[in-house]
C-alpha cells in the first residue's frame, strides 16, 4: 500500500496482508497489532461514524471481530486499552 503525507511531503509503502481484505469482504473486521489511530480510520469508515480517539496513540490493538456490532468492539476496545468511550451528539470520543 502506497501512502503520501500532503503535510509533511513524505511517501511510504506498507505490506498488506491479502487476507485482511478477504474477510473485510465477509464481514470480519481483523486487527493484528494495528496502531490505534488506523482501527479507528478503519472503524469509522466501516460503520459510516464519526469516532475521535484521544490517547496514547502509541496503542495497538490486535482482534477479530465476526459481524459484532459497534457498540461490542467500542466496549472490547475499552476494555483491552483501558479507555473510555462516550456519545456526544453524533460523535464518539474515546479517551483515557
Amino acid at each position: 500500500q502506497f501512502s503520501f503525507d500532503f503535510t509533511t511531503q513524505t511517501a511510504s509503502v506498507n505490506t498488506i496482508d491479502a487476507n485482511y481484505y478477504k474477510l473485510w469482504s465477509q464481514g470480519v473486521i481483523a486487527f493484528q497489532e494495528t496502531p490505534i489511530d488506523d482501527v479507528v480510520t478503519m472503524l469509522n469508515r466501516w460503520f459510516d461514524v464519526s469516532i475521535v480517539y484521544q490517547g496514547k496513540h502509541s496503542e495497538t490493538l490486535t482482534a477479530t471481530y465476526d459481524n459484532e456490532t459497534l457498540a461490542y468492539i467500542l466496549q472490547d476496545i475499552a476494555f483491552m486499552l483501558d479507555v473510555t468511550v462516550k456519545q456526544q451528539n453524533q460523535t464518539t470520543y474515546i479517551f483515557q
